[in-house]
């Protein structure tokens, strides 16, 4: 199996009051965002030629899920103001969620 290395970036978007928990379509929504801009930043990635695609897909669908699993209402509404720019909190939550899906996918 391929090693590989991340760079997950997760585009939310917050429907609704802040502090409340999201909906069942907000979440689903919020994940299909977050595994479509996985696999795009995976498959354009330079050091992943050739990588598989199933093992990319299991990767990003971990990676969306887990993202979307711990982000709150305040994180997603603050990402959505600050014009989708990632607080470095969150840049190192993608970071720590990334080595967990890894570790997953090793095993």
């Amino acid at each position: 199996m391929k090693r590989l290395t991340t760079v997950l970036f997760l585009i939310v978007q917050p429907v609704g009051v802040v502090g409340q928990e999201f909906t069942t379509l907000e979440l689903e929504g919020m994940v299909k965002s977050g595994f479509a801009g996985c696999m795009q930043t995976q498959l354009n990635h330079p050091y992943k030629p050739g990588a598989e695609r199933a093992i990319l897909e299991r990767y990003c669908r971990c990676a969306a899920q887990k993202l979307v699993a711990r982000t709150t209402r305040a994180e997603a509404a603050a990402l959505k103001n600050n014009k989708e720019m990632a607080s470095p909190a969150m840049i190192a939550n993608a970071h720590h969620v990334g080595l967990e899906c890894r570790a997953e996918l090793a095993r």
